[in-house]
């Protein structure tokens, strides 16, 4: 999902702020030795948001 998410955003040459932190803190996650050592990493879900909203698909459309 993950591929798909920043596959999606480039197709859609989407960047702005909040994709930005996203990918900052996707960034943080997968590098920082605490996030690592206790397995915190974004799930599908975390990236199926960002892909839903570049889509145009209304937030509270999403299921909970």
């Amino acid at each position: 999902m993950r591929k798909t998410c920043y596959e999606v955003l480039t197709e859609l040459k989407l960047e702005n702020h909040n994709c930005s932190n996203w990918r900052w803190t996707g960034a943080v996650a997968l590098s920082d030795p605490y996030f690592i050592d206790h397995k915190l990493y974004p799930t599908w879900i975390s990236y199926s948001g960002i892909v839903l909203r570049a889509l145009g698909i209304p937030v509270n459309m999403f299921t909970r």
